[in-house]
């Protein structure tokens, strides 16, 4: 393989990542040539893979910003100036009310799992729906469905899990500062 190394600018974000520890080799893509099998020889010019990584991670930055945008606008619409999980903690607590009247121990452990049973009901809900999607032959379209396509759906997956990692770790932290410290 011949060395680029000065020609090349640092490593940085994704690329760096699909660098193999200690051999300095990039990991191509699936169904692309090995970098060897790229090497450009005019000087600072990127390799094809470099592109495709660049691209990939414009796109992916791409992705959060715009998913950071949409959760923005949903927690005005669903919390206003309140919790941003008090849409699920809601529901968590009506989840708790329909068991406690066959199960009282049950409703008792939704309750101490504060919103993760009703994100976990709605991550259901959307992945449901995305494997309804995908079983249609227009699901790559992204205005397919009334009102909500295979993106917005995907993005919704996404904002939940970041939501539910949120709220374990709210959780992780409030059962810290009830724990009993011992003295001394």
């Amino acid at each position: 393989m011949q060395d680029r190394s000065s020609k090349e600018a640092p490593l940085v974000g994704l690329r760096a990542r699909l660098h193999r520890a200690g051999d300095g080799v990039e990991i191509p893509p699936p169904n692309q040539p090995a970098v060897d099998q790229q090497v450009d020889d005019r000087a600072g010019e990127p390799t094809q893979i470099e592109k495709d990584v660049d691209a990939f991670e414009e796109r992916f930055q791409g992705l959060i910003g715009d998913m950071t945008a949409l959760h923005d606008n949903k927690r005005k619409r669903y919390t206003g100036a309140a919790d941003p999980l008090e849409n699920y903690l809601m529901c968590s607590e009506w989840i708790a009310r329909i068991l406690m009247q066959q199960y009282p121990d049950a409703a008792e452990f939704v309750r101490s799992r504060g919103a993760m049973f009703a994100m976990i009901a709605r991550h259901g809900e959307k992945f449901q729906r995305l494997v309804t999607m995908v079983g249609q032959e227009d699901f790559t379209d992204p205005t397919q469905g009334e009102g909500e396509g295979i993106r917005d759906t995907l993005m919704d997956i996404a904002i939940i899990a970041f939501l539910e990692e949120i709220e374990a770790w709210r959780l992780r932290e409030r059962a810290k500062a009830t724990e009993v410290q011992p003295l001394g």
